[in-house]
């Protein structure tokens, strides 16, 4: 086969340039003379020559195995104010700015909250302010406790809004959802819990204190007969909504007429203030009677009537508040059943204490106290 090569492109070039020259009728001759050139011009000769290569020259690429493990990930780059767990202060502020994130819940105590992040957990402050700004977001719920909640337009909140704050006035402006316990309200039954049982403990000690003598008695009273004080206990409480009936009739009886308006008053501040220190003197004289139990089982020498009547109310505070600060820390189920458990246990020993302590209050007061010398008074008279 016949190829056309640089050589026979030239020739025909030249024919083309000369043939307008010639006459009309050698044109015809003049390009059957270039192709009869450009066939009879050999091909060339140029050809793609191999030779061959040493084997130290050569490489050999071994393929990937199969099931190779892929190139790791590059990490993902944080927040630069990445907090992996919660954030909590007491008596400070705390300002979750722009470019941080916060694995946690964000609680302050005594103190107000900005947010400007993410907060993936909720947001309490207990006794000061919430602000969300528009960049703000929380997952979970926002809540102040004795506070204001401040939002702007664009903040995005997952859970429930709530406060409890009031007007100057005193009257409850907002709205707490009545919904499983939250964050805010174990933190408040936690609070009250504490302050609770050290406001007992001081009546303990100023009952015991100024009242010696007739809370003595009480003491000796019930640790010489307590089936009977149990009893007489038990029947106060039982008579509780009879006795308001009888109460209610009475009232309506003396209010009649004018005289008898004083009498029903006195009756009905009376019978209040017998309902609020029969549990309360009967509390305290069924812990100093349980004090001087627990002394005596850990080998102590006798103690006081007040060390033993702070002991015993120690000892139910301390299990009162191990059950509130259980049901606080206690997300898992079991940590907050554990906790009302021992809640209610307090809850329950402090009833009994109150029933046989009440009862042996009133044993020992009809026996030598106020009541028996004006029982005694009136069978002395004709």
């Amino acid at each position: 086969m016949r190829h056309v090569t640089l050589k026979g492109l030239l020739v025909g070039a030249v024919v083309l340039v000369a043939a307008p020259g010639a006459r009309a009728g050698c044109l015809e001759t003049a390009f059957a003379r270039v192709a009869h050139r450009l066939m009879a011009t050999p091909a060339a000769a140029d050809t793609l020559q191999f030779h061959r290569v040493t084997p130290e020259s050569s490489v050999v690429i071994p393929p990937l195995p199969s099931g190779a493990p892929a190139p790791p990930a590059t990490p993902t780059p944080r927040a630069v104010g990445f907090h992996p767990g919660d954030i909590t202060k007491i008596g400070s502020d705390i300002h979750v700015a722009e470019d941080e994130v916060v694995e946690g819940d964000v609680v302050a105590l005594g103190g107000s909250i900005t947010v400007d992040g993410h907060v993936k957990g909720a947001v309490v402050s207990v006794g000061g302010d919430v602000s969300l700004s528009s960049t703000a977001r929380v997952d979970g719920d926002v809540g102040s406790v004795g506070g204001e909640l401040h939002e702007e337009p664009g903040d995005f909140v997952g859970g429930q809004r709530f406060t409890a704050a009031r007007h100057r006035g005193g009257q409850l402006r907002s709205h707490i959802p009545i919904a499983a316990l939250t964050l805010a309200e174990r933190i408040v039954n936690f609070i009250s819990n504490i302050i609770k049982q050290l406001i007992l403990i001081a009546l303990a000690w100023l009952v015991a204190r100024f009242a010696a003598g007739r809370t003595a008695a009480a003491v000796e009273t019930l640790r010489r007969e307590p089936a009977a004080s149990a009893g007489i206990g038990a029947l106060v409480w039982a008579l509780l909504i009879p006795s308001v009936i009888a109460l209610a009739l009475v009232m309506a009886i003396l209010c009649i007429t004018l005289i008898g308006i004083p009498l029903a008053l006195a009756a009905l501040v009376g019978y209040v203030a017998f309902f609020i220190v029969f549990p309360v003197w009967g509390l305290v004289v069924g812990a100093a009677a349980f004090g001087y139990r627990v002394a005596a089982q850990r080998g102590q020498p006798v103690p006081t009537l007040e060390r033993a009547a702070v002991l015993g109310m120690v000892v139910v505070a301390a299990v009162s508040v191990a059950g509130a600060l259980l049901r606080l820390i206690g997300f898992l189920p079991p940590v907050h059943g554990l906790g009302t458990f021992l809640h209610l246990v307090a809850t329950a020993f402090s009833v009994v204490l109150a029933t046989l302590g009440g009862g042996a209050w009133l044993r020992s007061e009809f026996a030598t106290g106020a009541f028996g010398r004006w029982w005694a008074g009136r069978r002395s008279m004709p």
